[in-house]
């Protein structure tokens, strides 16, 4: 129901015709034989894999320079500040930086992709903390809903759990699944919390094992 407007850069957001304008406007970046790009909508991932990380920094350095090079000839505006240069290895010797149009890319030992916290050793501890902070903050918001309350039925409560909190832990379980035991145990602990609140138990049931809610 606005005026009509003129649109300087970008596509409208929410527009039918946006994703297909912008998919066109970026089907062509530079790829190279050494590294490999994962793109999702507008975040772009450009990955390096090598035995030798120096070796490995250059290959990505290479394909920074020709993207550098795209986003002049195509106006695109990027924002340094908001990339991540993390590096995924088990070894203690640092990986040299990376640098965009002359800046240098900020390096993390963490990157939160698509939703999934992944840290250098990828032992998803920090994603898994995240999830519990996620969940404890969720079954606090449902508490007066799912606990001591005896107007709610079992079958009431266990659909809310299935639809409202079940799905920020298991997201992206096909990767993290694998995580260490004392990792998962903090995902268990928190099912047993849930479930005693769920059946009004005690708390002498804690112990209580159900990873398959």
């Amino acid at each position: 129901m606005s005026g009509i407007a003129s649109i300087n850069a970008g596509v409208p957001q929410g527009g039918i015709l946006s994703p297909v304008l912008y998919n066109i406007f970026v089907s062509d970046p530079p790829t190279t034989i050494s590294t490999a790009v994962a793109d999702y909508a507008d975040d772009k991932v450009l990955i390096s894999i090598n035995a030798d990380p120096i070796l490995a920094s250059m290959n990505l350095q290479t394909h920074l320079d020709l993207m550098a090079d795209w986003y002049i000839k195509w106006r695109f505006k990027v924002n340094q500040n908001k990339s991540t240069h993390t590096t995924f290895t088990l070894r203690q010797a640092p990986c040299p930086d990376v640098f965009l149009n002359g800046f240098p890319i900020p390096t993390s030992p963490t990157v939160k992709y698509l939703g999934i916290k992944l840290d250098k050793r990828l032992t998803w501890a920090h994603h898994i903390k995240e999830k519990r902070l996620s969940l404890n903050n969720r079954l606090r918001m449902l508490k007066p809903l799912i606990s001591n309350n005896k107007y709610t039925s079992p079958n009431v409560k266990l659909l809310m759990y299935k639809t409202l909190i079940k799905p920020i832990w298991t997201y992206g379980i096909q990767l993290w699944g694998n995580a260490n035991k004392s990792n998962l145990n903090k995902i268990q602990s928190f099912q047993n919390i849930a479930l005693r609140k769920l059946i009004n138990a005690p708390h002498t049931y804690q112990t209580i094992h159900t990873i398959q809610i």
